[in-house]
């Protein structure tokens, strides 16, 4: 508990000070190390208010942090189940 609990801290905090790619891989970390990190989904949210901007592109639009998050949540509960350490 005490571990996941300076896992969202660390996370919320690189969300204001690193660069971020380096948020996006701490997501991935934390996404492979804790079971069920919805935290991802609501730092991607944070993520996408604070630094998404109207663009034509497809990486500057609001919501794309969000959503590659949520895939990634919800891929790692899949590949949890089919793998035997985590069962």
């Amino acid at each position: 508990m005490i571990r996941r609990l300076v896992a969202d801290f660390i996370l919320f905090f690189s969300l204001f000070i690193f660069p971020w790619y380096w948020t996006a891989v701490l997501v991935f970390v934390f996404i492979i190390l804790f079971e069920n990190f919805w935290e991802a989904i609501l730092a991607g949210f944070i993520f996408d208010a604070l630094y998404s901007i109207p663009s034509a592109k497809i990486y500057g639009r609001f919501g794309i942090f969000t959503a590659v998050a949520a895939i990634l949540v919800l891929l790692s509960k899949i590949i949890r189940k089919k793998i035997r350490i985590f069962s």
